[in-house]
């Protein structure tokens, strides 16, 4: 079962099919996530995907159907790792002022979930490229 809790949503996309608005500076793309992840804290994951949708440039229907698939695991989660009780900055990596890689880890009361966030700057502005969450904690050790 422990198998079946881990999802990871990864779409990747390279804009086109959407419209979306950016990020201006890393500070945007840090306080994105952050606001991101005080959503998830409070169980509000519906609201999380609803406030992504302007900086994530995929269609609205992909991200409602990740947001779906997510609601319905997140179920799953919460029965078997308890209460969620707070999240934690963990790191935040740039590479060449073109792609961060933001990671919190939001704590059970019996287990740790990772949450990985994306940002992709093609030119002078900051866009939500994807995001993934899932519970391999090891790999947060290098």
């Amino acid at each position: 079962m422990h198998k079946i809790l881990v999802l990871s949503i990864l779409i990747f996309f390279l804009f086109g099919h959407a419209h979306a608005n950016s990020l201006k500076d890393i500070d945007g793309v840090k306080h994105s996530a952050k606001v991101a992840m005080q959503k998830v804290e409070k169980g509000k994951i519906s609201e999380l995907f609803d406030s992504l949708k302007p900086i994530w440039p995929i269609p609205e229907a992909e991200i409602n159907v990740a947001k779906d698939q997510t609601i319905t695991t997140r179920k799953m989660v919460d029965d078997r790792f308890g209460k969620s009780v707070g999240i934690q900055h963990v790191s935040t990596e740039t590479i060449a002022d073109t792609i961060i890689k933001i990671v919190y880890l939001e704590k059970f009361q019996r287990h740790a979930i990772r949450w990985t966030f994306f940002y992709y700057k093609p030119d002078n502005e900051w866009f939500l490229n994807t995001f993934e969450w899932d519970d391999k904690m090891r790999l947060l050790f290098k």
